[in-house]
C-alpha cells in the first residue's frame, strides 16, 4: 500500500500521495478503473442502507450512532436526504447484477476480493431496454456504462474498432444521444490508457474521435469531453517535447484566483445558482457563531475572502442578539494579491454592517508569500474571541509543503476558538495519471451536471464557468506534472490526518448548523439531486450521488 496510513495517523508524506488501494506505474487503465469503480459501487449495488462491505464482511449499521448514509432522515435536525439515483441505481434499473468474485493483486501479496460486476454487466442492456429507451442518463452514469463497457472489453479495444471506429452494436439499445456520448467517453478512456502506456500516436488517433463527438456548447456530456480532449492533447505535446508546460500551472492558478476574488456577472450568477455554496455558507457561518457565544468582541480572520459574501451571516446573527451585544466585529481579509479586490469587498461588508448598526472593522494582510505570515501581523487582542474561516484555500499549498505547515503553526499560535474548513472532496493528487484521469472525469463529470441542472436558463454564465474557471483545473490536474501540477485536491480523510500533527480535533457541527441547510432552497433541482453526507463529524456535500465538497470545524487541544 502506497504511502497511506489510517486516518487517524499523523504521518503526512510531503508530496500528499494517498490511496485507499494498492496501485502502481504499471497499472493497466482497466485493472485501475476496476479498482475504482469496485470501491467506489460495491456497498450501493449488493448492501442494502442498513448494511455496509467491509474487508470482513458485511457490517450492520442499525446500532451506529453516526451511519454515513447519504439518503438518512436525521429526524433530530429535521433534513431529509432525498434517495436519488445514482449512476449504479440508474444502470441497475436497466439490467440485472451478476455479482460474480474477481481477485485483484495488490503489493506486498495482499489480495482483495471485488465483484466483476461493480457496474451492472452491459450486456443485458438489450433485454430490458424496452423499459428505458428515451430515458436520457446522468453526465456520471454515462461514464459508468462506458467504463464498463471498457472493462469487458480488456485485450479487445483493436477488434471493436472498425475503420478506426466503434461498431455500431457496441453501445447498441441506448438512445442516439446516449450512445454518442458513451463513445465519446470510452474514447477518451482509451486515449488516456495510451498516454499512460506513452503510445502518443495512438492517443491522438482516438483523441480524433473525441474531437468529433465533443462541443463546448453541447450537452454536459459533450461539454464534459471537449475540455478532457483538450487536456489529453496538452498532456501529449509536453511528453512529446513540443510545448513547454513551465510557469503555466502557476499562471492559470494566479488568474484563476484573481478572477474569483471579485463579484463579476459569472462568479454572482454561479453562487446564486448553485445550493452546495449556501450550504457550506451557512452551516460554517452559523458554526463559527456558536463558537464565538457570549464573546462582545469577536475576530474572525478569513484565508481567501473573495466577494465576501459569507460573513453577511454573521453579521445577521449577531445584530440579533438580545443579551451581550457585540461591541465588535472584526475580519482580517488575508491575501498574496488582487488587494483592490479585497477592498471592494471590504467596502461593501462595512455598508452592510451599518445597516444593521453592528459596530465593524475591517482590516487586510497583504503579505508577498504565505511564509511571511506571522503572528504579530494579526495584531490579536487578548479579550478577542477569534475564528478562522477557509474556504477552498488550503489545497492550493498541497504542493508546497513548507508553506502548508507554516500557515497552520501561525494559526495554531493565535488559539482561535474553531477553524472551518472547506475542500473538494476528491483525490485529484495521484502520481499515477490514469488514477488521476479517472477521479477528475467523474468528478467533473458530476460538476457539469450541476451546472447543467442548476443554469440550464443561465447558458452565458454556464458556458463562461466551464471555459474559463473549471477548463482550467481540469488542463493542470490532467495535463501538468510536478510543480506545474498547481490544482490539487485530496479528501477529508487526508486533512483530517495532517491538522492532527498539529493538535487538531475534529468538531461536530451542531444542530442549529445543520438546521441552516434547510435555509437552501428545496425547489427543484435541489431537492432531487443535491446530497448531504457524514465521514466522521465532517459534512459531504455531493451531486447525485458524487461527492464534491468537504466541511469540516477543528479546534486545537492545548
Amino acid at each position: 500500500m502506497n504511502s497511506f496510513e489510517s486516518p487517524d495517523s499523523p504521518q503526512f508524506p510531503d508530496e500528499y500521495t494517498w490511496f485507499m488501494g494498492c496501485e502502481s506505474e504499471n497499472d493497466t487503465l482497466e485493472r485501475q478503473k476496476l479498482k475504482y469503480y469496485a470501491q467506489r459501487t460495491f456497498n450501493l449495488i449488493f448492501c442494502d442502507e442498513n448494511n455496509i462491505m467491509t474487508e470482513g464482511g458485511v457490517v450492520s449499521l442499525e446500532h451506529q450512532c453516526e451511519p454515513r448514509d447519504c439518503h438518512s432522515h436525521d429526524r433530530s435536525s429535521g433534513i431529509v436526504s432525498t434517495p436519488v439515483q445514482s449512476c449504479d441505481e440508474e444502470i441497475r434499473t436497466v439490467v440485472d447484477v451478476e455479482p460474480n468474485d474477481l481477485n485483484v493483486g495488490c503489493k506486498g501479496g495482499k489480495r482483495r476480493v471485488f465483484p466483476s460486476a461493480s457496474f451492472a454487466s452491459f450486456r443485458l442492456l438489450t433485454n430490458c431496454v424496452s423499459r428505458r429507451a428515451d430515458q436520457k442518463l446522468s453526465t456520471n452514469a454515462i461514464i459508468c456504462l462506458a467504463g464498463d463497457k471498457f472493462v469487458q472489453s480488456k485485450g479487445r479495444h483493436e477488434e471493436m474498432l472498425i475503420g478506426g471506429h466503434l461498431s455500431s452494436g457496441t453501445f447498441s439499445g441506448l438512445t442516439k444521444e446516449n450512445r454518442r456520448d458513451a463513445e465519446l467517453v470510452f474514447y477518451l478512456l482509451a486515449s488516456a490508457e495510451k498516454i499512460g502506456e506513452k503510445q502518443f500516436d495512438n492517443a491522438r488517433k482516438l483523441l480524433e474521435h473525441c474531437n468529433e463527438l465533443s462541443y463546448y456548447a453541447g450537452n454536459s456530456i459533450q461539454r464534459l469531453g471537449y475540455y478532457f480532449s483538450e487536456a489529453l492533447s496538452k498532456k501529449i505535446n509536453k511528453e512529446m517535447g513540443r510545448t513547454s508546460s513551465k510557469n503555466l500551472g502557476k499562471s492559470n492558478l494566479s488568474a484563476l484566483e484573481d478572477a474569483m476574488m471579485g463579484p463579476n456577472p459569472t462568479i454572482i450568477a454561479y453562487h446564486k445558482a448553485i445550493p452546495m455554496n449556501h450550504i457550506i455558507h451557512f452551516a460554517g457561518i452559523q458554526s463559527i457563531v456558536e463558537h464565538v457565544a457570549g464573546a462582545r468582541k469577536i475576530h474572525i480572520i478569513d484565508l481567501s475572502i473573495r466577494d465576501g459574501n459569507q460573513h453577511t451571516i454573521s453579521m445577521q446573527a449577531l445584530a440579533k442578539r438580545s443579551e451581550r451585544s457585540v461591541k465588535c466585529l472584526r475580519i482580517t481579509a488575508i491575501g498574496t494579491k488582487s488587494k483592490k479586490k479585497i477592498e471592494e469587498s471590504g467596502r461593501r461588508l462595512k455598508s452592510f454592517a451599518q445597516s444593521l448598526k453592528l459596530p465593524f472593522t475591517f482590516n487586510i494582510l497583504m503579505v508577498d508569500d504565505i511564509l511571511d505570515l506571522k503572528e504579530e501581523l494579526l495584531l490579536i487582542d487578548s479579550d478577542e474571541a477569534v475564528a478562522v474561516f477557509s474556504k477552498h484555500f488550503l489545497w492550493n499549498m498541497l504542493g508546497q509543503t513548507e508553506r502548508l505547515e507554516s500557515l497552520m503553526r501561525v494559526i495554531k499560535v493565535i488559539k482561535p476558538r474553531v477553524m472551518i474548513v472547506s475542500e473538494v472532496e476528491a483525490n485529484h493528487n495521484s502520481p499515477v495519471f490514469v488514477n488521476r484521469f479517472l477521479e477528475t472525469l467523474f468528478y467533473y463529470g458530476a460538476e457539469f451536471d450541476v451546472l447543467e441542472d442548476c443554469m440550464k436558463n443561465d447558458e452565458l454564465n454556464r458556458l463562461n464557468l466551464e471555459a474559463f474557471y473549471f477548463s482550467k483545473s481540469i488542463h493542470s490536474i490532467i495535463s501538468a506534472e510536478g510543480e506545474e501540477r498547481t490544482f490539487r485536491h485530496v479528501k477529508i480523510e487526508v486533512w483530517r490526518a495532517f491538522f492532527a500533527r498539529f493538535g487538531m480535533m475534529e468538531t461536530e457541527f451542531s444542530m442549529s448548523s445543520i438546521q441552516q441547510v434547510n435555509l437552501v432552497p428545496k425547489s427543484p433541482p435541489y431537492s432531487s439531486s443535491c446530497t448531504l453526507d457524514k465521514d466522521g463529524k465532517s459534512l459531504i456535500i455531493g451531486w447525485k450521488e458524487t461527492p464534491l465538497h468537504s466541511l469540516s470545524a477543528w479546534r486545537f487541544m492545548y
